[in-house]
């Protein structure tokens, strides 16, 4: 592994390098190869880092499209959201390799967070116009009426969420830095390419549908009608929930052990439980030095 002193060490690229080696000889040799270490555990990190994105984006998506259907009714409005949603993202992604921000678990956590305020943004003018529409006497006074109720209030909310990311480059850690300033400047431009696509699209996208609009209304007016009957009891519930909510979260336990993120089925994992059982450490031992008169981190003690 090469060093670097100005720049992150590359992790990834010897691990790699090492596994394609040792593919060649798996098959020759009755031996088990197992591969441990910073570096394994950093390259490890990066590639679960990307299939976690893989597996969970689909999956976010598919969800948000079928609470998208059942509140509009609409397939063309349950997708119209995702054109915002792909544009931010990719537009925040070029920006991010623009300033060399690197791919890790924080920074890969971006997209989820993109993909929820870009919803947030679109929908409130999806519901706005479709509202509009049905008391404006044209589209087009539909469409200024929707964008001009909302403009000031998802402004400052895209303001506020925007400062709120951006405080988080007030810590001392490099990708939490990174994370609060691309995401932050995401929160930004979502704002601002939901304003300027959205006229355009809500233009094009037909009305709306009364007879599913009457239908939506009944199927609402039954949940509420519920709700107002059995308030006591759903009070009940969502408090012992809380409850039981406040009691998990007081278990839970600090660990900083990353090998325990994995799953036991991973090579990573499997590598390095095989080394501690049959090596007995595979650690380096990291030790702390406290004294009240002498600063051991000082340049001046440390060249001695």
């Amino acid at each position: 592994l090469k060093p670097f002193f100005d720049q992150k060490p590359e992790y990834e690229k010897p691990v790699r390098e090492l596994k394609q080696v040792i593919k060649r000889y798996q098959t020759k040799a009755d031996f088990e190869f197992h591969i441990t270490g910073t570096s394994s555990i950093v390259e490890a990190m990066s590639f679960w880092s990307i299939e976690d994105i893989k597996l969970i984006m689909p999956l976010l998506i598919i969800v948000i499209c079928i609470i998208l259907f059942i509140l509009f009714r609409s397939v063309l409005s349950a997708l119209i959201p995702f054109v915002i949603v792909m544009l931010n993202i990719l537009t925040t992604c070029s920006i991010a390799a623009l300033f060399g921000v690197k791919l890790n678990i924080l920074t890969s956590m971006l997209p989820h967070i993109l993909l929820a305020i870009c919803i947030a943004d679109v929908v409130h003018l999806l519901v706005s116009f479709k509202y509009k529409t049905k008391n404006c006497a044209s589209k087009d006074e539909a469409v200024f009426q929707a964008l001009k109720v909302n403009f000031r209030p998802t402004l400052f909310t895209s303001i506020t969420t925007a400062v709120g990311f951006f405080s988080l480059g007030l810590t001392d850690l490099v990708p939490i830095q990174n994370l609060g300033f691309m995401a932050g400047i995401g929160t930004l431009l979502a704002w601002v390419l939901t304003y300027l696509t959205m006229p355009y699209i809500l233009f094009k996208i037909p009305s709306l549908d009364n007879s599913k609009e009457i239908k939506y209304n009944v199927s609402w007016n039954r949940i509420h009608n519920y709700v107002s009957a059995h308030t006591v009891e759903i009070l009940l519930i969502f408090l012992y929930l809380t409850m039981t909510a406040i009691y998990l979260n007081s278990q839970n336990k600090i660990n900083i052990n990353t090998l325990d993120l994995f799953s036991a089925e991973t090579p990573a994992r499997k590598s390095y439980e095989f080394a501690l059982k049959n090596l007995g450490a595979v650690k380096g031992i990291e030790i702390l030095i406290q004294n009240k008169n002498l600063k051991v981190t000082d340049p001046v003690f440390l060249n001695k």
